[in-house]
């Protein structure tokens, strides 16, 4: 693996830019909620019509990233981020052109379409990103996991507050007009902070006579064939299915116990703070440790104890409380922080061991795949949710997801065991003399 040396202005300016870069694609994603709603209703979209449109950029997402992950290389890791950044800015800031279309079809067709483009700019821009940041920052994976999230989660959790703000001082075109134009501009600049990728297309090994041979190159069906491969990204799709019952679904389960709007908006800083903060925390020292799977135990664990409590399930007997359900969310928010750092981590390691090249290639194919499953979690859940939801009750809904991370962690476990008894078996090995 060539490793690109930096001056110390270069990583800066590439930190700053980067950062920022992500920032803006957050605010870009969670603007509309606060008004988008209210505005398609005026031109007389139904809730199941513009429903919709926040969950078809998760599937354009689902769609292209392995896609890109799988191609991306052939374009150029460099190209891709830069142009799907500025695709995602273009497409955010045309949305404020909505407004201008009278017919309500056309309307929602329209944001269909820009929300699917977004989703395209995202899955081109981040599965090159990731595997540029491990190139030019080797050996802290979980870092930049944690360093990118935090910077996109800030963004998210600003969105909704920017988007208000923004919409109030200049109506609907405003709040996209400002975030698009500024998300296209920093875009633009990533093709100036960015330093030039060296092909590394000779996937080749040396063997024991000095002579080359064939290295295997990483694709779909290496990664659907090995089971100890797709459980890190099995992992993350249930993580966010589970963030998702919770986005979409606690607001009306705090109304039943009178919970104000402003103790809904504290539960969900609660979380996005843990969220936050537990990406730095992961991210810090789950390279030190050198064993992502601990913190994906950690991680399951959490969960199962949040959606024990934050209903609770049936069969534990404690009365719900506004206070109980912050707590849950807090650790809602630190089990998601673990799973997102150290899914990406498990899955670069096995890619490692399995004997392909740690490479740029191989990182942004790990990359598109951790956002397919990234994406599709977000999708479903929500989805999933609400259908049950609506028929069982919160309360049963959750003990479908005690169930799952309950599986989970007995399996993430077994994992762990056998690395560890693996580990203890060779240094047993290399103490023989």
């Amino acid at each position: 693996m060539t490793i690109i040396d930096l001056s110390k202005f270069q990583k800066v300016s590439l930190s700053i830019n980067v950062s920022l870069v992500y920032v803006a694609l957050g605010l870009l994603i969670s603007l509309q909620p606060p008004f988008y709603p209210s505005e398609a209703e005026k031109m007389g979209a139904t809730p199941a019509q513009y429903g919709f449109v926040f969950g078809i950029a998760n599937l354009s997402l689902f769609i292209f990233s392995p896609i890109f992950g799988k191609y991306g290389p052939r374009l150029g890791a460099k190209l891709c981020f830069t142009t799907g950044s500025i695709f995602q800015g273009v497409s955010g800031f045309l949305f404020a052109f909505l407004p201008l279309l009278k017919n309500c079809e056309v309307f929602i067709t329209l944001s269909y379409v820009l929300r699917f483009a977004e989703g395209f700019g995202t899955a081109m821009a981040w599965s090159a990103a990731v595997g540029i940041l491990m190139k030019l920052f080797p050996n802290k994976v979980a870092q930049i996991m944690s360093w990118t999230q935090t910077f996109f989660g800030l963004g998210y959790m600003m969105g909704p507050a920017v988007g208000a703000a923004l919409y109030e001082v200049g109506g609907f075109k405003f709040p996209f007009l400002v975030v698009g134009s500024i998300s296209t501009i920093l875009s633009v600049s990533l093709y100036f902070t960015i330093p030039h990728m060296d092909d590394e297309t000779r996937h080749v090994t040396l063997r024991p006579d000095g002579q080359e041979q064939p290295r295997p190159v990483l694709g779909f069906r290496q990664v659907l064939s090995s089971f100890s491969l797709l459980l890190p990204f099995f992992d993350l799709f249930c993580t966010l299915c589970g963030n998702g019952v919770l986005e979409s679904m606690l607001e009306p389960h705090l109304r039943q116990y009178k919970a104000t709007t402003l103790d809904v908006g504290i539960t969900f800083l609660i979380f996005g703070c843990c969220y936050m903060s537990g990406n730095v925390i992961f991210g810090t020292i789950a390279d030190k440790v050198g064993n992502p799977t601990v913190f994906s135990v950690l991680g399951n664990c959490l969960f199962l104890l949040t959606f024990s409590l934050i209903g609770p399930v049936p069969f534990v007997p404690v009365k719900p409380s506004v206070i109980l359900i912050q707590l849950m969310m807090a650790c809602a928010g630190t089990a998601y922080a673990s799973m997102v750092v150290s899914s990406f981590g498990r899955a670069h390691q096995r890619v490692i061991k399995m004997g392909f090249a740690d490479d740029l290639d191989t990182r942004i194919m790990i990359t598109g795949l951790w956002m397919s499953a990234f994406a599709l979690g977000n999708f479903v859940g929500p989805t999933f949710a609400g259908f049950l939801v609506q028929s069982e009750g919160f309360s049963s809904t959750t003990v479908v997801f005690f169930g799952l991370y309950l599986v989970m962690a007995l399996v993430d476990s077994a994992e762990l065991c056998q690395k560890i008894v693996s580990r203890r078996m060779q240094n047993s090995y290399e103490e023989i003399p």
